[in-house]
């Protein structure tokens, strides 16, 4: 399961686009495309009954880095909230 807060990442993702640079994944994302992967915006849908919760978060932009931080920080009280 993978969740963004951009509904149009969301929407591109689930019809098949590739908007992340990784090596090998445009393959993965075909392969496991409606079997297996999801894409939401709801956190909540993500993590409920997750065992393991990785983020991923762009390392380029320092700038983009010092808002995503303090973010990462408050999110396990967001996990718990209804």
């Amino acid at each position: 399961m993978c969740v963004d807060n951009d509904q149009g990442k969301v929407a591109a993702l689930e019809s098949g686009d590739v908007l992340i640079h990784e090596k090998h994944l445009p393959e993965l994302l075909k392969r496991y495309h409606n079997n297996g992967i999801r894409f939401t915006t709801d956190l909540h849908e993500a993590a409920g009954g997750s065992q393991a919760i990785f983020i991923a978060v762009g390392r380029r932009n320092r700038r983009l880095a010092t808002r995503i931080f303090p973010m990462l920080r408050r999110l396990p009280a967001r996990l718990r909230a209804p």
